[in-house]
């Protein structure tokens, strides 16, 4: 849902190159991580927030590869 709405934007503004939308994926997924990190388990070892951050930023450039893809890359 977030990733959708960065996107709207992008689109509005110009942006929809391949960096454009694997920045917004990272964004995406870089401000859900915090989030998941901050209302995460507090019982967790130090270094599992961090590691959940970077996979939800992985994640989210995947999402914005994807999502390019699926919708500029005609073949």
């Amino acid at each position: 849902m977030l990733g959708l709405t960065l996107w709207d934007f992008a689109i509005r503004s110009g942006r929809q190159r391949r960096g454009d939308a694997l920045r917004f994926g990272l964004i995406a997924g870089g401000l859900i991580g915090a989030v998941m990190a901050i209302i995460g388990d507090p019982g967790t070892r130090w270094f599992d927030e961090p590691l959940d951050v970077l996979g939800y930023c992985l994640a989210g450039l995947c999402a914005g590869g994807v999502a390019y893809r699926l919708g500029y890359c005609r073949r």
